[in-house]
């Protein structure tokens, strides 16, 4: 190691220790200067004396709390002297809303309006279907126009605090993909994975949000009728009303077929550090 000039001595009896409502707080204080006093040091001196207690590193007598700051203040009786203060803080992981491995959890429910041609359709096994499958149903619209219809939709927000900052490369990977095994309760297909942010709250500390959608009635599918060259819906006619499955009506549309814009299902619960629902 380098001789850096700088002398460290820590003040043992600074070692103070308290703990309220699970969570520990702690101090140590130390003493640098140099032993010529003609000498000039600075804090960049000071922090870069391998002895001074690196931000993330535990309290000798307390291993629960962490080191999370330095506080410096020039001693006026002796030229380039400082007293360092490290403060600790940290609680039993998952114990507090600011600890590594807490979990939040928030949740609520909206209605959101969708175009449906055709009602009671049937729909396929957890939001897979075969391109140009026609959904069947009973008509609701005429003359190729849709109706609203209020879909009830869920938002979930799971909030966790991870110890390394989040890959948001490999996150991305899971945007505007379903659910390929069962989350938390939620059926195969059902639950869409919104995304994520992230912000420090201290030293080593991580706090991660991730959003999901659920749809329970119709799996993110949406009815689409079939159109012509120019762009407008496929009538039935007198002459081919036998052709428009469940809604043999004339002026109906020809066919309403299933899209499923979020085709890809991946393992959700990869995006989780800390699972609430232990994979299920």
């Amino acid at each position: 190691m380098p001789d850096l000039g700088v002398t460290l001595v820590e003040v043992i009896d600074s070692r103070k220790l308290s703990v309220k409502d699970n969570v520990w707080s702690g101090t140590r204080e130390y003493i640098a200067y140099s032993a010529d006093e003609t000498k000039t040091i600075d804090i960049g001196d000071v922090l870069k004396y391998a002895g001074l207690p690196l931000i993330g590193s535990f309290h000798p007598n307390a291993p629960i709390a962490s080191a999370s700051g330095y506080a410096f203040e020039p001693i006026a009786e002796r030229k380039s002297t400082w007293k360092v203060t490290v403060t600790y803080d940290g609680s039993p992981p998952g114990s507090t809303g600011a600890d590594i491995g807490f979990v939040s959890e928030q949740m609520s429910t909206t209605v959101k309006y969708v175009d449906i041609w055709r009602c009671q359709p049937l729909l396929s096994g957890n939001g897979y279907t075969v391109s140009g499958t026609d959904c069947n149903g009973t008509m609701s619209s005429s003359g190729g126009t849709p109706v609203s219809y209020p879909l009830p939709m869920l938002e979930l927000r799971l909030t966790e605090n991870v110890p390394i900052a989040p890959n948001f490369l490999g996150l991305a990977t899971y945007v505007a993909t379903r659910n390929s095994t069962v989350f938390g309760g939620a059926p195969v297909g059902s639950v869409v994975y919104g995304g994520s942010n992230s912000r420090l709250l201290r030293a080593n500390v991580w706090q991660l949000s991730h959003v999901f959608y659920a749809d329970f009635q119709m799996f993110h599918m949406r009815q689409r009728v079939v159109v012509g060259a120019d762009g407008t819906p496929e009538i039935a006619g007198p002459d081919d009303v036998d052709d428009v499955v469940i809604a043999p009506d004339e002026n109906a549309p020809k066919s309403v077929r299933w899209v499923q814009p979020f085709a890809e299902r991946l393992d959700l619960h990869s995006v989780l550090t800390f699972d609430p629902y232990g994979g299920m």
